[in-house]
């Protein structure tokens, strides 16, 4: 082969690999921005069950009625009306950081509601939400775990929804058609 050919292919394959190298992070956000769907949701739902259940017990058990526990990247926080809570309870400690791993992004109790974010980006976001009364979620249910609920549908799990919101599918569907559906 050519000399000056095989220079400008290697210079090429080496340009493209920084290229990637320097633009995955932004690929990887890019994911991030994607809804999960509720087939991901159920499928999380089964995987991680137990985690999930202990820390809904946990959160239902100790009458919290409003507390929000925020994941970041090196762990996570709870809050309890803006005020940082102690969780020492290490079973559900250990499952909280568990589910930070796989992906959530926020869980929150809120009355009779028990939120467990899968995906979060801007005004969206999607996961699992227990109703610990069993009844099903309704619209002014959902404030404030869920400030623009589009769909809330009931999973084949007794008491769980799949949810997803957007404040500006709400906004729309609010002004076109009403807030409760009525025109």
């Amino acid at each position: 082969m050519n000399k000056k050919i095989l220079i400008a292919i290697s210079v090429l394959v080496i340009a493209f690999s920084v290229a990637i190298w320097q633009y995955a992070p932004l690929f990887r956000d890019y994911i991030r921005t994607l809804p999960v769907s509720r087939a991901s949701v159920e499928r999380t739902f089964r995987n991680n069950q137990n985690a999930i259940n202990t820390v809904k017990t946990y959160l239902v058990e100790h009458d919290y009625a409003d507390i929000n526990i925020f994941f970041f990247d090196d762990g996570w926080i709870s809050m309890v009306r803006g005020t940082p809570a102690d969780i020492t309870d290490a079973s559900v400690a250990r499952h909280l950081n568990s589910l930070g791993r796989r992906g959530f992004t926020y869980i929150g109790r809120h009355g009779n509601l028990v939120a467990f974010n899968r995906w979060e980006y801007g005004e969206g976001r999607s996961g699992l939400v227990f109703s610990i009364n069993g009844t099903t979620p309704g619209y002014f249910d959902l404030n404030p775990t869920m400030l623009h609920p589009i769909i809330i549908d009931a999973l084949n799990v007794s008491g769980w929804y799949y949810y997803e919101e957007n404040h500006f599918i709400w906004r729309y569907n609010r002004a076109t058609v009403g807030i409760n559906g009525n025109q």
